[in-house]
């Protein structure tokens, strides 16, 4: 839910700032940049599930998400998240099918 939840505010700030001239050309690049920055960070938490792992993918791939965020890049911060979304997907099939049958039917 979490990482929902950040993608998506940082996608609306994108959005918003694109269609709404902020103060000046450079606030609203810095606005758009801390939204693609959010998008990365959103994708980090979807791919590493501990905390400490969570703090090492969020940094770079923030940083990297929020150096490449303009307004023609915005389907590459989406394709970004969803290939995160398909990482989590696999780990988990993954899971699911190297746990043996007997580990998840009940007894009896």
């Amino acid at each position: 839910m979490s990482s929902a939840a950040v993608a998506a505010l940082g996608m609306i700030i994108i959005e918003y700032s694109h269609w709404h001239v902020l103060y000046s050309a450079d606030f609203t690049r810095g606005v758009e940049r801390f939204g693609g920055l959010l998008i990365g960070v959103g994708a980090a938490l979807v791919v590493a599930q501990p905390l400490a792992y969570r703090i090492v993918v969020a940094a770079p791939l923030g940083a990297a998400t929020a150096l490449i965020t303009s307004i023609d890049t915005t389907g590459v911060l989406g394709v970004i998240y969803v290939l995160a979304v398909m990482v989590w997907w696999l780990q988990r099939l993954w899971h699911l099918v190297e746990r043996r049958p007997l580990d998840w039917q009940p007894d009896g």
